[in-house]
């Protein structure tokens, strides 16, 4: 019973299902930035996905707009985003903290 429990508790902390994904651009120092952080916080937990800021995707156009509507804006890295929770958040400095 208890070596059931523990093989269920150690799948649950040690799942490969990487939550997190951290859209950034390595031309943008603001980015860099939230990519260090997620280095020293949570390393090996996150993917990152690398975009160009010159060529911009549909997706990322689209990503950048859930979270921030406002229709004049143009699509910014870093993107910080929970695919589990579907929490979303943008700009570099609430990332680092």
């Amino acid at each position: 019973m208890y070596l059931i429990l523990l093989i269920i508790i150690m799948s649950i902390f040690t799942s490969n299902a990487k939550k997190i994904t951290l859209t950034v651009s390595k031309s943008c120092p603001y980015a860099c930035r939230a990519w260090i952080s997620c280095i020293e916080a949570i390393p090996n937990d996150f993917i990152l996905n690398e975009v160009d800021l010159q060529d911009k995707s549909i997706e990322f156009k689209d990503l950048y707009a859930s979270i921030n509507p406002v229709s004049d804006d143009s699509a910014k890295v870093p993107i910080l985003e929970n695919t589990e929770t579907g929490f979303k958040m943008i700009e570099s400095k609430i990332i680092g903290m």
